[in-house]
C-alpha cells in the first residue's frame, strides 16, 4: 500500500516508487498532452447548427451567420458585454429569445446572445447546462456522451459528442455587413 504519510516533496517520488515500471495500458493511465473540444449537433428550424460546449461560459450564444442564415429575430436593444478567451471585450448585437433547440427526442427554448463573428455557430454555456441538467460522461478514448433532461416533460435523451468543427454559417449567408 503507498504510504501517504510522507511529505509533500517526496509524494511524486513515493507514488512512482510504488508503481515501479508501469507503463500505461498496464492498468496505469497518463492524461493525453491535449484533446479537442467536443460538440453536439442540433436541430434548429429546418437546419443542423454545429454547438460547442462551454461550461465555463455564461450565455448561450450564437453566431449572427447563423441568426442571419435561420431567419432568427433578436431584439438589438439587449446588447451585452463579452470578453472573448484572448481578453478582448465586445458588444453582442442583441437577444434571441425563445429559441427551440433540438436534440434528438427533446426540444429546449434557449436565451441567445447573437454575436458577431466569432469562431464557432452555436456556444451552449451554463445556461443550457442549467435548462438541460446536462450530464457529461467521458470516456478514456477521449468520446464523450452527454445526457439532457427536457425540464418540460423530464424526458430524458443521451446523444454521443462530436469533435469540434469549424464554423458552418459564414457572413454573407444573409445580411451584408459593413462597418
Amino acid at each position: 500500500m503507498l504510504d501517504l504519510l510522507v511529505q509533500d516533496d517526496d509524494i511524486f517520488h513515493a507514488y512512482f516508487n510504488h508503481f515501479g515500471d508501469a507503463k500505461e495500458g498496464n492498468g496505469f493511465y497518463v492524461t493525453k498532452p491535449a484533446h479537442t473540444i467536443r460538440a453536439v449537433n442540433a436541430i434548429v428550424g429546418d437546419k443542423v447548427v454545429h454547438c460547442i460546449t462551454d461550461g465555463g461560459c455564461s450565455i448561450v450564444g450564437m453566431s449572427d451567420a447563423v441568426c442571419n442564415a435561420l431567419g432568427i429575430a433578436f431584439d438589438p436593444t439587449k446588447k451585452i458585454e463579452i470578453q472573448s478567451a484572448n481578453r478582448g471585450v465586445d458588444l453582442t448585437l442583441g437577444l434571441a429569445k425563445d429559441v427551440p433547440f433540438r436534440f434528438g427526442e427533446i426540444t429546449v427554448f434557449l436565451q441567445v446572445h447573437v454575436i458577431p463573428s466569432p469562431a464557432y455557430d452555436v456556444l451552449l454555456g451554463r445556461p443550457f447546462e442549467i435548462l438541460t441538467q446536462a450530464i457529461f460522461h467521458n470516456f478514456l478514448s477521449g468520446e464523450q456522451h452527454l445526457t439532457l433532461t427536457d425540464p418540460n416533460n423530464n424526458r430524458m435523451v443521451t446523444i454521443p459528442t462530436v469533435k469540434r468543427e469549424p464554423p458552418r454559417f459564414h457572413n454573407g449567408e444573409g445580411r451584408d455587413i459593413r462597418n
